[in-house]
């Protein structure tokens, strides 16, 4: 959450609906669960709440409320607390377009004036039918879902409303993160041809860059495969990680890094090729002497999954790869998370279907000491 503490967010059910709530972790155990919001939200297992903190200290927490009985009528909606979550504002919406289509798939990234919101919006589109619907969500056929952005000031306004790309992937989760230069967007794009790749856009002195792909998989599919990217960025460094089946239709997990920005890349790492799922994350282990990145995914094995960790080095060589856990490899998992402790630790977090429902899981990894 910040470099202070880590908190852990989930929504829980209720009679009518759901409720977001939170818990700090303090060493070794969290502490007792707040509430953030409660309502008729919108539930999906790739599409989930949030929170993050902005510079000033100001806590920002995200979630997605229907706004009509459409299946994929809902919008973002989030609140401020001023007080490290012990009272919230009332809730507020990035975006103002008041149609009653789907927005979702939030990320954010760091602003001189707050803090920076992503999304896909689907403002332009017209809901499909039930049978047409893939990953749980729709996949429009009237108009393109589009990639937008705002920033959330700590008084609740909104500026720099931006369209970032007019045609992008459904619903495969955005990614954000800021360079030295200012903040970047990673998203899953959608050419005309059905191409969905990984591209960036870039915010600069002029402004919001043209969305550019990361890197040429040529991966052409004509439903959202509900599998986006990640990204983390330190200085003039970005580390961007997706999965593909690229042209070849063979399921693997890239990596790429760039060192001037998000400019360009260089070529990827490839991670189980043939028996990668995805769903991946990333991190920053600054426990040791040198910064290397961690990056997390899951991999089939068997009739289930294995959740699974590499460490880079500095210049991008790869220093180890190790298995986390072994999972059923179902959606009921949702997409696990990943966070550098800070203290030698992985921290990974991911649902569990139980006979009772669903429960959140943590596991801590104890990370092994740099050689180089």
């Amino acid at each position: 959450m910040d470099d202070r503490r880590t908190a852990l967010t989930w929504l829980e059910r209720t009679e009518t609906g759901h409720r977001l709530r939170f818990s700090i972790l303090d060493s070794d155990q969290f502490g007792p669960a707040s509430t953030v919001a409660e309502g008729s939200f919108f539930a999906n297992w790739a599409d989930t709440p949030g929170l993050t903190v902005a510079g000033d200290g100001t806590w920002v927490a995200h979630w997605l409320q229907r706004s009509g009985t459409g299946t994929y009528a809902y919008d973002v909606r989030a609140a401020i607390s001023h007080d490290g979550g012990g009272h919230w504002s009332d809730s507020l919406t990035p975006h103002r377009d008041g149609t009653r289509t789907e927005h979702g798939f939030v990320s954010y990234y760091p602003d001189a004036e707050g803090v920076g919101l992503a999304w896909l919006d689907g403002r332009h589109t017209l809901p499909a039918p039930a049978d047409r619907a893939e990953g749980g969500h729709h996949h429009a056929e009237d108009g393109a879902m589009t990639l937008r952005t705002a920033v959330l000031r700590p008084d609740g306004s909104m500026t720099g409303e931006a369209l970032l790309d007019d045609r992008v992937c459904d619903c495969c989760t955005t990614a954000s993160a800021r360079t030295s230069e200012g903040p970047v967007v990673v998203y899953r794009d959608r050419s005309e041809a059905e191409i969905r790749d990984i591209a960036i856009v870039r915010h600069t002195a002029t402004g919001w860059s043209v969305g550019q792909r990361v890197h040429e998989d040529g991966w052409r599919i004509t439903g959202c495969p509900v599998n986006g990217p990640a990204v983390i960025a330190k200085d003039q460094t970005v580390i961007v990680a997706w999965f593909t089946m690229g042209a070849d239709e063979e399921a693997r997990v890239h990596l790429a890094r760039s060192r001037n920005g998000g400019r360009d890349f260089g070529e990827p790492l490839t991670f189980d090729r043939g028996s990668a799922l995805g769903r991946v994350d990333l991190a920053w282990d600054e426990s040791g002497p040198k910064t290397h990145a961690l990056l997390s995914w899951m991999a089939r094995d068997g009739d289930g999954a294995q959740l699974r960790l590499a460490r880079l080095a500095g210049d991008g060589a790869l220093l180890e790869t190790r298995n986390v856990i072994r999972l059923p490899g179902s959606r009921g998992n949702g997409f696990p998370r990943l966070l550098a402790t800070g203290d030698g630790r992985a921290l990974f977090t991911w649902t569990e279907g139980t006979p009772e429902g669903s429960r959140v899981r943590v596991a801590s990894l104890p990370l092994a000491p740099p050689n180089d």
